[in-house]
Parts: C-alpha cells; structure tokens; sequence
C-alpha cells in the first residue's frame, strides 16, 4: 500500500473524552510519514516521539470523533511536521480507528 495507514486504540480519560491513542499497526508509508519506525506499535502518540508530541490530543479527539459520530474524513495541519493532512479514518469497533493518508 502506497498510501500511509495506522491502526490505533482510543484511550479515554475518566469522563470518557478522547486524550490519547496507541499505535496498533502502521505501514512503512505511515512511519516515514511521521519520522518514526515500527517501534511505535504499542506505545501511545504521547510517548511516541517528538513528531507527534503536540498533535496527539488534536489527533486523539478527531479520532475520538470518529469512533463516535462515524464521520470519516478530515483535515488538519501539523505545526511539528509543517505539512497539512487530507485524510480518512473510519472506526472498525467501538474505541478503533484507522487512518488513511493518500
């Protein structure tokens, strides 16, 4: 797949807001896209890596979002990366998403 992918876990604060994710699965396109490796899977965005840093609770509320409403597309701009992303990501259960980035 050409196109960057990661499978992540929703975590919940005690209220039940979205305040963070873990990396279930990422591709190669994904990884280079962030500037990390695969040692990524497990671990949640905030400890992940400098690149994802602040960007993970405005992730983790769109992806919040989506477990919630099902909306599936998105745009946003990450400060860390400079880049601005057009992207899907749709919710395979309760509490999941995945994310695609063409």
């Amino acid at each position: 797949m050409a196109d960057a992918f990661s499978y992540q876990n929703i975590l919940l604060d005690a209220d039940g807001k979205p305040v963070d994710y873990a990396f279930i699965e990422v591709n190669p396109a994904f990884a280079e896209l962030i500037g990390l490796g695969r040692d990524i899977l497990g671990k949640k965005a905030s400890k992940a890596g400098a690149t994802i840093g602040e960007d993970t609770a405005k992730l983790a509320g769109i992806f919040g979002m989506v477990t919630t409403t099902g909306q599936s597309m998105f745009e946003t701009y990450s400060s860390l990366l400079n880049k601005r992303f057009s992207a899907t990501a749709y919710c395979p259960r309760k509490g999941f998403a995945r994310y695609y980035r063409a």
